[in-house]
Parts: structure tokens; sequence; C-alpha cells
């Protein structure tokens, strides 16, 4: 980086001097030209006026004279026919007959209004070099021409390069030095960022950062409640009352006073105030690969647990077994204990699988338009049998509504809203399935009577094999996977999720989905 600062403020100084260079020259070569065509009109006008009433022979003494005074003037006395009667650089008689020349012709035609000619530039025959040619006639019918010798461009910058282009390499080398230090400036305070604790230093320092739980400054998406958004869905875990809290996502504004104070005192790093959005954009990353790795460890020490669990109940019931312990007619009871575990194990790979499945995110190629109320129909009949088996009492109600999605995914999400309120609740207990349009936009609520779920838990129910109820869970054969699977589900289709819950009262799980149009 340092080097392509160094190189474009070489550059940028480079181009600069060409073209101060160019536009130098062209303006002296301007000044300069304008300067010769003055002085020769001037020459030529006096030189004409001297020249009236006096004979040849004084009339060129006259012009030999000032030939002898100004040397760098070429000057020409030309009859009106065109004959040269007098050359101050080559012998008159040398010389071709002028009648032709611009500047003579000119004369001529200007000769009755008493002006001279229009000035002329071209290349001398006689000289080889570009001159400027001036005449003006005289009342006797001459011509009097004066001419001097005129650089062209490409020339006057030739003459020039020697002394400007030493003061052009002088300035380059300063600028070029100058820019080196800048960069390295420039560059310096970026060389000393921490990757991996950026706001060290700045008064957003990991270390004086408050916690997520406590206002979110860095939320992490694998935390859900407070009103955090994830993913393209959103989970709402509010108080009645409360105003919901912005996405975790957002990073916090940097206060115009704080910036200003650490423009003045930036600490140990000598960082700029304007990368301060930049670094707390970093910051926010690495917690959320922080975040991303704990939940990956705890998630795979809670799988290592889950299966280890069921692995060693069917073990030890089949060493029972293996060893003649059990008496003939208690082996069913061991055989049905092993088909349970295994079942329950089974149950749990599917689920792990079926998470994984969920993680790679966006919607499958077999999405389609899915009835909401006749998918919630057909779950509720698949579940009647558990929730009498539970004394608890399963309705539905709503009306039809379709919307976008997988329908076996949309359908797994159902079942385990529906399988969770049934597990939940209480003997004599109620759950109610309502599918239906509210605002416009598909709606899922599932409610229930149930033993509720704590305020402190309901920002944790979603996350994987979180059981709010631990020995409630183990004697119904959960896998602690279910809402995990609900809330990918609804990140899928882009679908909100809001609970609320009462302690000893139940649970009212709201999922709303967006507008099918």
């Amino acid at each position: 980086m340092r080097r392509k600062i160094l190189g474009a403020i070489s550059g940028i100084s480079a181009l600069a001097l060409v073209l101060a260079y160019v536009g130098s020259v062209l303006f002296f070569y301007e000044v300069n030209r304008a300067n010769i065509l003055d002085t020769l009109t001037e020459e030529g006008n006096l030189l004409a006026l001297s020249l009236e009433h006096h004979t040849d022979d004084i009339q060129t003494q006259m012009l030999t004279d000032f030939h002898r005074q100004t040397p760098g003037v070429r000057l020409t006395l030309v009859a009106g026919d065109g004959e040269v009667l007098y050359d101050s650089e080559v012998p008159a008689a040398q010389m071709s007959n002028h009648a032709n020349r611009p500047e003579i012709v000119s004369a001529l035609r200007h000769q009755a209004s008493g002006l001279g000619s229009d000035i002329e530039v071209r290349d001398s025959d006689t000289l080889g070099e570009d001159m400027c040619y001036y005449a003006r006639a005289i009342p006797s019918g001459k011509i009097v021409r004066v001419a001097r010798p005129v650089r062209t461009f490409y020339a006057t910058a030739l003459s020039g390069l020697p002394i400007l282009g030493g003061i052009a390499l002088g300035v380059f080398g300063l600028s070029f030095l100058i820019a080196r230090r800048q960069a390295r400036l420039i560059v310096a305070p970026l060389e000393q960022i921490d990757l991996n604790h950026p706001l060290s230093g700045t008064p957003y320092d990991r270390d004086l950062l408050p916690e997520v739980s406590k206002n979110g400054v860095f939320g992490n998406s694998s935390v859900f409640g407070g009103g955090g958004v994830f993913g393209s869905g959103a989970y709402t875990d509010t108080k009645p009352g409360d105003e919901p809290s912005r996405s975790e996502s957002a990073e916090p504004p940097l206060p115009h006073d704080m910036l200003q104070a650490y423009g003045k005192d930036h600490g140990t790093v000598p960082i700029y105030p304007e990368f301060l959005p930049l670094l707390q954009r970093l910051e926010h990353q690495n917690r959320d690969k922080e975040a991303a790795a704990r939940s990956r460890r705890e998630f795979s020490a809670n799988v290592s647990h889950e299966l280890k669990t069921p692995l060693t109940s069917i073990s030890g019931y089949a060493e029972i077994i293996r060893n003649g312990l059990v008496k003939d007619e208690d082996i069913p009871g061991f055989a049905e204990r092993i088909h349970q575990e295994s079942s329950r194990l089974l149950d749990l790979i599917g689920d792990i699988m079926e998470l994984s499945r969920l993680d790679e995110g966006g919607l499958p190629a077999e999405a389609g338009e899915v009835e909401l109320f006749d998918l919630c129909r057909t779950v509720v009949e698949r579940l009647q049998p558990r929730a009498a088996s539970f004394d608890v009492k399963l309705t539905l109600s709503g009306s039809h509504t379709t919307l976008t999605g997988v329908e076996p995914l949309l359908g797994e999400m159902v079942y385990n809203l529906v399988d969770n309120a049934i597990k939940y609740n209480r003997e004599g207990g109620e759950v109610k399935v309502w599918a239906g349009t509210h605002l416009g936009r598909p709606q899922l609520i599932v409610t229930d009577t149930g033993i509720g779920i704590p305020y402190e838990d309901q920002e944790r129910v979603f996350e994987r094999f979180y059981r709010v109820d631990k020995s409630h869970s183990r004697q119904t054969g959960g896998t602690g996977l279910g809402l995990s699977i609900v809330k990918h589900a609804a990140i899928l289709h882009s679908a909100e999720i809001t609970v609320n819950s009462t302690p000893g009262q139940g649970t009212r799980i709201e999922v709303t989905f967006p507008d099918a149009a």
C-alpha cells in the first residue's frame, strides 16, 4: 500500500511538472512572438517614414546604418515591380524578384490606406530558417521590408529544457521525498492496527465495551432475544409495553464529541478518527467470529453429550443381557428400553443432519406455493394421538392462506411447535393452533396452557440443545433441537417469530411470514 501511495503521489507530481513546463514554454513562446511582431511593426513604420523624400543612395546608407545598430534585423528595399534594390544579408543582384512575396503584395494593397502589410511567418528560401516579415510601401512606390528570425515552439521548448529541466528534477526530487514521508505517515497507523483487537486504544476499546446482553452494542447472530434480528427473518422477545430494540447487526454510530476528543488524543494507537467506523466494523466481525466459534464448540460438546447418553444406556442394557444377569421374563423390558434409546438416538442424528442442511441457507429449488391451513390440519391430525396420551386437547382454527416455501420444512416447523406445546403442557391442558392471514401476511399461532417459559430463558429457547426443564425433557424424549430447527426454517422463509410466555400460565408463539405478493 505504501508503494501505491508513493507511486500515485510521485506520478501526480511528475505529471504536474510536465504540464507546468509545457504551459510555461507555451506562455513565453506566445509572449516572445507578440513582442517580435510589435517590434517589427514599429521598426517597419519608422523606416518607412525615415526613407521618404530621400535619394536612393541616402536610403541605402540609412538602411546600412540601421542594420549596423540592429544586426538581428534583416532589411530589404524592394522596387514597385518586385526587384530587390537592397538587402542587409544577401547581395541584391543574387536575389530573385519579390513581387509575389505575400508581405509585398499585402503592403501594396494597403498602400492607399497608409497601412503596412500583414505579418507573415514562413521559412526563408535565402537564409533557410523561419522568419517573421513585415513590409510597408513609401510614397515613391518602393517597399521597405523588415524581418526577424522566430523560433518555433519546439525550438523554444528545447532551448529552455536544460534550465527548466534541472528545476523540474529538483522539484520532483523534493516532492518524492515529501511523498515518501507522507506515505509512511499515512500507512503507519494502519500497520499498527491489531486485526484481532482493532479497537484497542480507541474510545471503543473492546475491554471497555458493554456485554451484548446489556445493550446490544455489538450483538452476534447466535443470540436470540431482546429484539435481535437473525438472517433474513427476525425473532423478537419483548415484554408487554416494551419497544423492540434495534437489529443486533446494526453498528452504533460514533458520537461526534467522542470523535473530536479522539482526534486530539488518540491514546496508544495514532489512528485517524475517520478510521474508527472501519475498526468498529472489524471488531463487530471479530466478535461474530468468536461467537460462531464458541457456538461450534458448545454444539460439539452438546452433541457428544447427547449421543453418549443413549449409547451408554444401550451399551449397559446389552452388557447386562449378555452376562446373563437378566431373568427371562425381564428381557422384553430391557429390549424395549434399548429400542427407546435407539429411537431417541436416531431422532437426534436426524435432527442434527436437518440442522446442518438448514445451515447452508437459501430456499431449496423445490420451494413452491404451500397451503398453510391444510398443512396445519395434517400435522394436527398426526399429533392427536400424542396429545391424547398427554391428556391435552388439541384444536385447529383459522382460514385458508398460501405462502411460498418448502412444504416438508414448513411441516416440520409446525410439527415441532405443536409437539413442544403438547410435551410441555399440563394434564387436562389445551393447545390451540391458528393459521390464516393477519394484516395481509400469512401467520401461524400456537398457544398452549402449559408450564410457560421464564423470561430470562425466553431468549435462549431457540438455541441448540437448550431446555428450560431438563428433567421434563428427559421424560418426554426431546432432543433439544426442535425449536432450533424452527428458528432456521423461519430464517429460510424470511419469517418473524414472536414469543410471549408467562410461567405457569402458558406460551404463545407467533410465526409471521412475508406477504406472498
